[in-house]
Order: structure tokens, then sequence, then C-alpha cells
């Protein structure tokens, strides 16, 4: 009876120990995803910036062509 008292609390403890370190696990898994949340969103703000930075040179090259085409050069 005593011997399996023993093993009911060493198993007990066994899966004690295992459910903390599956916790632990879980937390670092966590952790990590939210990193890699910040880094997506921070990514995606840097897209946007350059999407916008794209078209403000797009405008300015039109306006540049616009410009430009009034003037005529004579090749003589």
């Amino acid at each position: 009876m005593l011997a399996s008292i023993k093993q009911v609390e060493k198993a007990y403890q066994t899966i004690s120990t295992s459910i903390e370190q599956i916790s632990v696990v879980s937390e670092e898994h966590a952790a990590s995803s939210q990193e890699v949340a910040a880094a997506t969103e921070q990514q995606s703000a840097g897209m946007q910036q350059i999407s916008s930075a794209i078209e403000q040179l797009s405008d300015m090259s039109d306006d540049l062509a616009q410009m430009v085409s009034t003037f005529k050069v004579d090749n003589k």
C-alpha cells in the first residue's frame, strides 16, 4: 500500500512538472507571437510609407515632365 502511494505521489510530481514546463513553453510561444505581430505591423507601416513616397515621386515626375515640355531646344 505504501509503495502504491509513493508511485501515485511520484506520478503526481511528474505530471506537475510537465504542466509547469508546458506553461513556460506556452508563455514563450505567446511572447514570440506578439513579437512577430509587432514586427509585421512595423513592416506594414513601412510599406505604406514607401507607397506614399512612390505616389509623391510619380506626381512630381509628371509635373516636371509637363514643365520641361514647354521648353524648346534648337539643335543647330
